[in-house]
Parts: structure tokens; sequence; C-alpha cells
């Protein structure tokens, strides 16, 4: 089984997270050794050096190639060429690993898709739909912003479901169009999201 975290892990190496997010995202790396070994991966990838090779070398790839292209019998003998150059081989092993990673994840057929849209006018960077269905993981909740509204679809089991909208990582807020509200022990109201009825 796969975390559903995976898709997270690019946009942390390359610093694109909130901070609200990256703090979600480094917490959730703490119990998932999966999603840890995959950043140590793809960290100790982004240092190896870089080598330039020879100006020579290339050329002498690419007349090898040409000259090999007709020789070799079978379809698939250019194709064999081409990808089993050496500075490819590392670029298809990192796009192979990640391919695993991404397409090995279960597939729970017994969830519903719930489409949200808030509106919410103003210039905010991000906004999150956080809950019980999502552990109430700012990182795995980002709405995107069409024109006034910041929409989502979410997969959930059905159930009834208590959750907030966190505005650019920060601001916690139930849902202003949410069709019901439950107090939440802290003096605040959460949203309730019910897909009993779906």
């Amino acid at each position: 089984m796969v975390c559903r975290e995976i898709d997270y892990i690019f946009q942390y190496i390359d610093g694109e997270l909130g901070p609200g997010e990256k703090a979600g995202f480094e917490e959730h790396l703490k119990g998932c050794p999966r999603c840890r070994r995959a950043v140590d991966f793809m960290e100790s990838l982004s240092k190896m050096p870089v080598m330039e090779p020879p100006g020579e070398l290339t050329a002498k790839t690419v007349e090898k190639f040409k000259e090999h292209k007709y020789r070799e019998s079978g379809f698939f003998a250019p194709f064999v060429a081409f990808f089993a150059h050496p500075i490819l081989v590392p670029v298809f092993l990192v796009i192979a690993v990640v391919g695993i990673l991404v397409l090995n994840r279960p597939v729970d057929t017994n969830l519903v898709s719930v489409k949200i849209s808030v509106p919410m006018p103003g210039s905010h960077a991000r906004v999150s739909l956080v809950g019980d269905f999502n552990g109430w993981d700012v990182s795995r909740g980002r709405l995107k912003k069409k024109g006034e509204n910041w929409t989502g679809t979410f997969r959930v089991k059905p159930g009834r479901y208590q959750y907030m909208l966190v505005v650019d990582g920060e601001k916690w807020m139930p849902d202003p169009t949410a069709k019901e509200f439950v107090e939440d022990g802290y003096g605040n109201r959460n949203s309730v999201l019910d897909v009993t009825k779906i």
C-alpha cells in the first residue's frame, strides 16, 4: 500500500509548500517510512554532482547511433540504442521509480466524489479544506481558485464529516456555504459534510 501523501514529495523538495503545509507534511514524514524513504532518495539524487560529458562524446554517440540505426535488425533496435544512452539511464530510472510509487496506490471502490466550491473574494495565496476525512492535514486538502471561488473534488467514504477551511495556511474558518455546523468544543464551529445520503 502506498501513502496518498506521495503527491506532495516533489512540492516539498522544490520548496513549493506553504509554511502550514510544509509543517504538516514534515509531521507526516515522522510517521510514514515510505514517504521518508522517497524524500531521502529524491534529495540524494538532487545532491549528485552534475557531470558534463566531453563535447566529442556527444558527437561520437550521435554518429554511432546513426551508423547502427539501420544496421541493427529488429523493430526495437533503434529504441534500445537510444534508451541505453548513459546520460538517459538515470533519468529513466527516476521516472520508473516515481511511476511505480504513484501508480501503485490502492483503489477504494467505496469512495464517493464530493465537489466543494467556496466563494472567497480577495487575494489569497492558498485555501485548503481539512477535516475528519483527510486527518485535518492542510497539505491534503488544497483547493484551486476559479474566479471568486475556491473549488476541489474529494473522494470520501460515505459518512458524516466535520471540516474547516484554512486560508493562506494560517486562518481557520468554517465553510460559509455549509448547510450544517457543530460546536468543536473549543469555542468555534466546524462545518458538517454529510455524504450518508448519497
